[in-house]
């Protein structure tokens, strides 16, 4: 179920921005400030921690081009790719292309594929709430498995509507009411340890 850009909601966009990567719409493809924070960061602990800040165009070339490995190699190819993919395609695109790629657990890629899985509508017919809830999934699909942990997502929801409330995304009243909103999963036939299917 693939969304062309122009098909995409607004508060789906605006939600991965908020959470993912602040800059996008205006950095090369990286971070340069993230970047000098995971240096530091992998100096302190002796190269024990080289992860995080990872902007949205490099999750899309990891997942598209490479592995999860976490070494020096991996993210300074990962950075190369980030930097190519702005110079070829617009900002549109990549998010375009990175919101139809999300896996969102129990074999689901892509937001309108993840709406109608677990809300039975399409992804321009969600909330704001159920929005923030399915786009804090692709951070750690596992964890946030609306089928095996239905909550642990909620935290993170929390997080990404906090973030769209202080970068100006949505207004107070719309903050008060998305963060008060009970969610409930559809349920599906659907089996939870399906590593074999998501392969």
């Amino acid at each position: 179920d693939y969304l062309v850009y122009d098909d995409i909601p607004d508060y789906v966009v605006e939600a991965f921005v908020s959470i993912e990567d602040r800059t996008f719409w205006t950095n090369v493809g990286i971070d340069p400030k993230s970047i000098g924070r995971v240096i530091i960061q992998a100096v302190k602990t002796k190269g024990q921690e080289l992860h995080g800040a990872s902007t949205i165009t490099q999750q899309l070339a990891r997942t598209m081009f490479l592995n999860r490995d976490v070494n020096l190699d991996r993210k300074l190819k990962e950075m190369a790719l980030a930097i190519g993919l702005t110079h070829k395609y617009s900002k549109q695109q990549i998010m375009e292309f990175y919101v139809n790629q999300c896996f969102f657990s129990n074999g689901s890629y892509g937001i309108e594929n993840a709406s109608q899985l677990y809300f039975g509508v399409s992804a321009d017919k969600l909330s704001l709430s159920q929005t923030a809830y399915l786009c804090a999934i692709p951070n750690r699909p596992s964890y946030y498995n609306p089928y095996r942990e239905p909550t642990n997502a909620i935290g993170r929801r929390d997080r990404i509507l906090l973030n769209m409330y202080r970068q100006g995304y949505i207004s107070k009243a719309r903050y008060q009411v998305a963060i008060a909103e009970n969610l409930t999963i559809q349920s599906s036939s659907l089996a939870v340890d399906n590593y074999q299917i998501t392969y």
